[in-house]
Formats: structure tokens, C-alpha cells, sequence
């Protein structure tokens, strides 16, 4: 019930710049202590590792299927700069953005 949650209150709330950990306690009614419990204990994470990669993945959907800019999905999955998205995109997929579209750009290219 937990865990539907919290996936529950990342959905609808993670594109938003300004939903921070912070906020995450409040739409949980926990403190920040028994948010960090409770995603350590389901996820093994803390709660802004589980916002970063929530986001992060999200960003993976958008770019694979969306026409938009890499600034846009940063924007759009709640990075408040382009720069820091793709830092973060690089330390968690160990691949830019950019390289990332370039790739599905030539696998799309290969496909009969």
C-alpha cells in the first residue's frame, strides 16, 4: 500500500521543479526521517535518489519516443537546468543525452 504510494505521488508530482524532498514528506504526511525509513526499507534508496531516478527514467521514455528538445524533457521531467540533467542522465546511464539520441537516431536508421 505504501509503495503504491509513494509511486503514486512520484507520478503525478516529479515533473514539477519545485517537488523536493521536502514535499515529498508532506504529500506522504511522514517526516523526513520516516520517508527515508520507509524508501530505504522498500527501495533501498534514499528519497531524493528515488525522485533523481524516477526522473531520470522518465527522461529515458520521453527521449525515446518524443520529438522534443533534450532542454524540454529536462524541463519537462523536473530539472530546474539542461546542464544538471545531463550530468545526472551521464552518472546514471554512463552516456550523454545526446549520444543516447544519436544512437536511436542510427538504429532507427538500420531498420528496414
Amino acid at each position: 500500500k505504501r509503495l503504491k504510494q509513494l509511486m503514486a505521488v512520484l507520478a503525478e508530482h516529479s515533473g514539477d521543479e519545485s517537488f523536493t524532498v521536502d514535499a515529498f514528506c508532506n504529500y506522504m504526511s511522514l517526516s523526513k526521517s520516516g520517508l527515508n525509513r520507509l524508501t530505504q526499507n522498500l527501495l533501498d534508496k534514499t528519497p531524493n535518489e528515488l525522485i533523481t531516478k524516477y526522473r531520470l527514467q522518465r527522461a529515458l521514455q520521453l527521449l525515446s519516443k518524443s520529438g522534443e528538445t533534450i532542454a524540454q524533457i529536462a524541463f519537462a521531467v523536473g530539472f530546474a537546468s539542461p546542464s544538471y540533467f545531463s550530468k545526472s542522465f551521464q552518472k546514471h546511464f554512463t552516456i550523454t543525452p545526446t549520444r543516447y539520441l544519436e544512437l536511436l537516431r542510427e538504429i532507427k536508421k538500420s531498420k528496414p
